[in-house]
């Protein structure tokens, strides 16, 4: 879900236009009906505001306004002006749209200059907006377990599954909950404080037990303005989270600590504490398939992707040994390939080929972190202190 957030964005720009969710069947009012026969239906349609006919310059009255005055005068004595402001084409986009939404509160739709619709509150409860809203917040929720995870070297996948551990969160209240724990992640997704965090992100909760049981934001808010506040808060942390997944100085640290360790009989470390002698002609190699950019995969589909890549050494005759890798810590482990006799351009070729952010350089005396794009993104003594 994550992978797919630029098609979200690509889905606001242009397959959901304004047609999609306004109001299209324009109820309007003449300039000389009395307040009190309008009044009426816009309270019970919920409008705040109604266009006006057969006058010499487009017009329209709001429900405010005419709240104000005796119920006996003419609407026409509220109308305002028709600015431009408020008045788009149906084709608009939906990220268009909120600008005008978040400004006016509420704007007309024409059609070749004739007012045909209209766009208020209560069209953000349509089912395209809907839509909208939970991909985002889907995706939101999928950034933030990735996160979560490499924060505290546990692995979690980007959505719940059936077969994980009872103290894995399942849900994104759960998710919210251990975030607010990690200072460092607060920190990094844009929040001074944890009480910030909350209040940015308690509204998002709502919404997506909301919107997951067929209700919309108007469930949650009355109000167009701060409803596109909210949506637009709800995009901003998602553009500072998938950000953040794509590069951070926190993983390039977390690559950094790893061990890499063979497992016989007993664990010898290639890299680590003690480590021993390599056993296979520098500079080796560290490569793996599994979970690509961090994304937490089952283990049949890892066991799957790591057999890929096991095939494609084979194929080229290349000498490996099978190793893990693993965090100092010992919670986040990916079983892994230490290739010997490729250069780093091939390596790099490897990695890119899997979706792996990095692999691992190691020679004699140093331990390297390798970008796919051939940056040393980080090196330490191979051999260090035991802790």
């Amino acid at each position: 879900m994550l992978t797919n957030i630029a098609d979200i964005d690509r889905l606001a720009e242009s397959a959901i236009r304004v047609e999609h969710f306004a109001t299209m069947e324009l109820l309007s009012a003449r300039p000389d009906d009395p307040i009190s026969e309008v009044l009426p239906w816009m309270l019970a349609n919920e409008f705040d505001v109604v266009p006006l006919r057969s006058v010499p310059q487009p017009g329209f009255v709001l429900r405010e306004d005419l709240e104000r005055l005796d119920s006996r005068r003419p609407v026409g004595d509220a109308r305002r002006a028709l600015d431009s402001a408020v008045v788009v084409r149906p084709e608009l986009s939906f990220k268009e749209a909120l600008g005008h939404l978040g400004t006016h509160g509420w704007f007309f739709v024409a059609v070749e200059g004739t007012l045909r619709g209209i766009v208020t509150r209560h069209d953000l409860g349509r089912p395209a907006v809907s839509l909208y809203l939970f991909a985002r917040v889907l995706a939101l929720e999928a950034g933030l377990r990735r996160l979560l995870g490499t924060f505290t070297n546990t692995p979690l996948p980007d959505s719940s599954t059936l077969d994980e551990s009872e103290t894995a969160p399942h849900y994104l209240s759960q998710v919210m909950t251990l975030i607010r724990r990690e200072d460092d992640l607060v920190t990094a997704l844009g929040f001074s404080t944890r009480g910030e965090f909350d209040r940015a992100t308690g509204f998002i909760k709502g919404l997506r037990n909301h919107l997951a049981h067929g209700r919309s934001i108007l469930s949650l808010i009355d109000d167009a303005k701060l409803a596109v506040a909210h949506i637009r808060d709800l995009d901003s942390l998602l553009a500072r989270v998938s950000a953040l997944a794509a590069d951070r100085d926190q993983v390039w640290k977390a690559f950094a600590s790893t061990q890499v360790i063979h497992r016989v009989v007993i664990e010898r470390y290639w890299a680590g504490p003690n480590a021993i002698p390599l056993p296979l002609p520098p500079p080796v190699y560290v490569i793996t398939a599994v979970n690509p950019f961090e994304e937490v995969l089952s283990d049949t589909q890892n066991a799957h992707r790591n057999n890929a890549l096991r095939s494609l050494l084979k194929s080229r005759g290349l000498k490996f040994i099978e190793v893990f890798g693993q965090s100092p810590d010992g919670k986040w482990v990916e079983p892994s390939f230490a290739v010997s006799g490729i250069s780093r351009a091939t390596a790099c070729a490897l990695s890119h080929l899997f979706r792996q952010r990095a692999f691992f350089e190691l020679d004699e005396h140093e331990f390297r972190v390798i970008s796919p794009d051939g940056k040393v993104r980080s090196a330490r003594p191979r051999k260090s202190k035991p802790t």
